[in-house]
């Protein structure tokens, strides 16, 4: 795992799934995959926040074998202040779609960052809000120490937001989103 060296807060992302035989997680109606799009959104949002952020990512390639506790362990060990996991919705009703982002239900820090970067992201989608989701069984919610979300993008599974995710100015804009949400988070913790 790579850092780039930035003073303050060290924001920890990590690119859902890994690209791989065994875990490319959901794939949509014509083949795009939830690791691809959750990788490149998460290199657009590292280019978004290392102006103002130290920036840590649990993969930088399409073929890094990094486990979920690798994952969890590197971000404990950085120490890192926040930790987003990017991933796609999906489901097996090709009509469900929306945007929601699942977090620790203990977590009020969690849930802040939650509430923090939802609204941008509802607003560079246009897709339907979906809400904050407490989860217990996810280890990149479980096993970190500091404020964790997993930001679920639209479904994957729904054709015409696959489609829609297929367009790297859409993954940008998300990735913006969700860079202008943890700089609302940060800017709510200094107050």
């Amino acid at each position: 795992m790579e850092s780039v060296d930035r003073p303050g807060r060290t924001v920890f992302i990590d690119p859902g799934h890994r690209n791989n035989e065994h875990d490319f997680g959901a794939v949509g109606p014509t083949g795009l995959r939830e690791s691809e799009v959750a990788l490149f959104v998460s290199h657009c949002l590292r280019t978004s926040l290392e102006p103002d952020y130290r920036v840590v990512m649990s993969r930088y390639g399409e073929d890094a074998k990094v486990s979920l506790s690798a994952r969890t362990k590197a971000a404990n060990e950085e120490p890192a202040d926040i930790f987003v996991s990017i991933h796609t919705n999906a489901h097996s009703d090709p009509s469900a779609h929306g945007v929601e982002i699942l977090h620790w239900p203990t977590s009020a820090q969690g849930v802040d960052l939650a509430s923090a970067i939802l609204p941008p992201l509802v607003k560079a989608t246009g897709d339907r809000n979906r809400g904050l989701k407490p989860r217990t069984d996810l280890a990149v919610l479980r096993q970190t120490r500091m404020p964790a979300v997993l930001v679920e993008l639209p479904f994957i599974s729904h054709p015409t937001w696959e489609e829609t995710m297929r367009d790297c100015q859409f993954q940008l804009d998300c990735a913006r989103a969700i860079a202008d949400g943890i700089r609302a988070y940060f800017k709510e913790m200094r107050t």
